[in-house]
């Protein structure tokens, strides 16, 4: 098929997308259910499972299941930091998420969108445990400190680089006392 190539460039696309999740968020007065990103379907698919293909049955199976594995993840990998920071964290999504299994942990989301951010902010008021600022993965602003004893996560957020990560990469590997996790679709790793 046909596949986007995300790039900066690509801005544009990120923020009408982030921005109907906005309004939608807005308008609901601030319903978190309306955080959940558009391209989890909303339909039955066919997916890849143990080196092979099936159709799901659930129109939600998309969602719940990456959902499922985030609490497995999140709950095997951060439960020991007192931070942590999502790059390209869109919505916000996962930082409900996070908030949930860490009431206590300071969670920080940070993307390039401007509705991303105003999404975060909003949940802010809500929540002092929860924060955010807009942030450039293909331009890192390193005046942007992370604080010891803090995760670093991406999920997806490094795909969208491309081949354009090492500014980034660089960046994380400038910050003292912090470790990174990445939970990212390479086309690499498949096993087609």
């Amino acid at each position: 098929g046909n596949f986007s190539i995300s790039d900066e460039l690509k801005i544009k696309d990120w923020e009408k997308g982030w921005k109907d999740i906005f309004d939608r968020f807005k308008e609901s007065d601030c319903n978190v259910e309306e955080l959940v990103p558009h391209y989890f379907r909303n339909a039955t698919f066919i997916s890849r499972y143990n080196y092979s293909y099936i159709e799901t049955v659930s129109n939600h199976f998309q969602l719940k299941f990456y959902e499922a594995y985030k609490f497995w993840f999140f709950k095997k990998y951060l439960s020991d930091f007192n931070h942590i920071y999502e790059f390209g964290c869109g919505p916000a999504y996962n930082l409900l998420i996070l908030n949930k299994l860490f009431p206590n942990v300071n969670l920080y989301g940070l993307d390039w969108s401007s509705f991303a951010i105003k999404i975060i902010k909003i949940l802010s008021k809500q929540n002092k445990k929860i924060d955010g600022m807009s942030f450039d993965m293909f331009n890192p602003d390193y005046n942007i400190k992370l604080k010891e004893n803090s995760a670093v996560i991406t999920f997806g957020g490094m795909e969208q680089l491309g081949n354009n990560f090492h500014k980034f990469i660089d960046y994380l590997l400038s910050q003292p006392k912090c470790t990174y996790f990445h939970s990212e679709p390479f086309y690499e790793l498949y096993d087609v």
